[in-house]
């Protein structure tokens, strides 16, 4: 929900209409930033609306009330639908300090089970490559550390643990190997620049995005064939470390791409990236 008048590419929009801060006057859209060529047209899909005088509590037992008349839950383990989450570990902070070392994930699955947690979540820098400050790939490092990854990995498991590790598909910068062979599937706008989206975090400036620490960063096209194919790489590389399942952070791209060469309709990248 965007509160006010400048709504992104798609979603509601409230906005209150009155000329006196003090009092309401609600009006809201449902904005949606079609592109279309010379000739095409483009209809909205349904939207219905209630109307009813009571609070947001109420609001939300009419909504659940309506929902149970079409919606079907999808069938869920016994043992998901009676977790209460699952516990995220950062290995190391977003400017690369260390905050745990592989080995002590065992003794921290055994903690969590006991406050009847199962379910871990990995944050490791070397699948960030967005904020890793060498130019290596994703899971590329230091030998011993991903042997003791390896190892831990296995011990947590075999307790009964499932641990997914937090991937990042989707901002890659310059100074990394990849951008080599990816740097062209990267998102362009409409004038074909390329798209930037960077967080060249820092705990050691007063500025926690210094400037003097921008590295590139950019959103690749994930209606691009050549990113599918490096994204089923890397599934199946965080997989064979000996993680059970995948995080992805970022997951949905929502910013149109308007690159002629990367087999989407032009600026249609919302649909693809649910795809795949």
């Amino acid at each position: 929900i965007h509160h006010g008048s400048r709504p992104a590419l798609g979603g509601l929009v409230l906005e209150n209409l009155a000329d006196n801060p003090a009092a309401i006057n609600l009006g809201w859209a449902w904005v949606h930033q079609p592109f279309l060529a010379p000739g095409q047209t483009w209809q909205s899909q349904e939207v219905g609306v209630g109307v009813h005088t009571g609070d947001l509590y109420d609001t939300l037992d009419l909504y659940r009330a309506s929902l149970h008349t079409w919606w079907q839950p999808p069938p869920t383990p016994a043992r998901l639908r009676t977790a209460i989450g699952m516990h995220h570990i950062q290995l190391q902070g977003f400017n690369g300090e260390c905050y745990h070392a592989p080995e002590e994930l065992p003794a921290i699955a055994e903690d969590c089970l006991r406050h009847g947690i199962r379910d871990l979540s990995i944050w490791e820098m070397m699948a960030q490559v967005y904020l890793r400050p060498d130019d290596q790939p994703h899971w590329e490092g230091d030998p011993a550390r991903l042997a003791a990854l390896r190892t831990a990995l296995r011990e947590v498991k075999r307790r009964g643990v499932n641990v997914n590790g937090c991937v990042n598909f989707r901002l890659l910068t310059e100074r990394n190997r990849l951008w080599q062979t990816l740097g062209a599937r990267a998102q362009r706008s409409k004038s074909g620049a390329t798209l930037n989206e960077s967080y060249h975090c820092s705990m050691n400036h007063a500025n926690y995005l210094p400037p003097a620490m921008e590295e590139g960063s950019h959103p690749l096209c994930q209606a691009d064939d050549r990113f599918r194919q490096y994204a089923r790489q890397l599934v199946a590389r965080t997989l064979e470390l000996g993680f059970t399942s995948l995080f992805i952070d970022q997951t949905f791209e929502w910013r149109p791409c308007f690159a002629p060469d990367h087999g989407h309709p032009v600026g249609d990248t919302l649909a693809a990236s649910h795809e795949w």
